[in-house]
């Protein structure tokens, strides 16, 4: 799965449509016939490949409805939204994001679960903005630390951050 969604996007970046709809399906077939548990994380990017090359929803729906934990579930969303902002600018309202709720996030967390949390509220924060619920994106954003997205790895939350802060926390 892992370097089948990888090949799938590096086609779409390369404009070979045909050949990442190939490699998303051998994707979507290991997943469906294998016993292996298949982290959240790829099925979020499998879900996104879904709907950026097909236009279907509905896999992306069905997935996250099977994901037992909070956490699991925040780590679908986490990739499964930054794929679509990234490569597919027609689904940027896409209300999947607020199927999961928190009353509070746990006490103790680790530095990886620290970050996923962080970026997800970026995200859901993101979301509401350009759903212009100005309320909810403030309350979203409140909860995220800067210092936990990874600027290292992607500027990609960072410029986020800072276009909200300007706007909502400033």
């Amino acid at each position: 799965v892992f370097k089948n969604i990888f090949l799938c996007q590096k086609m779409d970046v390369l404009k070979a449509n045909s050949e990442a709809k190939r490699y998303l399906q051998k994707a979507k077939n290991y997943f469906k016939t294998t016993d292996v548990e298949i982290h959240p994380i790829l099925i979020g990017r499998m879900a996104a490949w879904e709907i950026i090359l097909n236009g279907k929803e509905k896999f992306a729906e069905a997935e996250i409805a099977k994901i037992k934990t909070k956490f699991g579930k925040t780590c679908f969303m986490v990739f499964f939204y930054r794929l679509l902002y990234t490569y597919n600018q027609n689904n940027k309202n896409l209300d999947l994001v607020e199927t999961v709720t928190f009353n509070k996030l746990p006490i103790a967390l680790g530095a990886f679960d620290k970050k996923i949390f962080n970026k997800f509220f970026l995200i859901l924060a993101f979301h509401y903005h350009n759903k212009k619920m100005n309320e909810k994106c403030s309350e979203a954003l409140s909860i995220v630390d800067p210092l936990r997205l990874d600027s290292w790895e992607s500027d990609w939350f960072s410029e986020k951050y800072k276009h909200l802060y300007k706007l909502y926390l400033n």
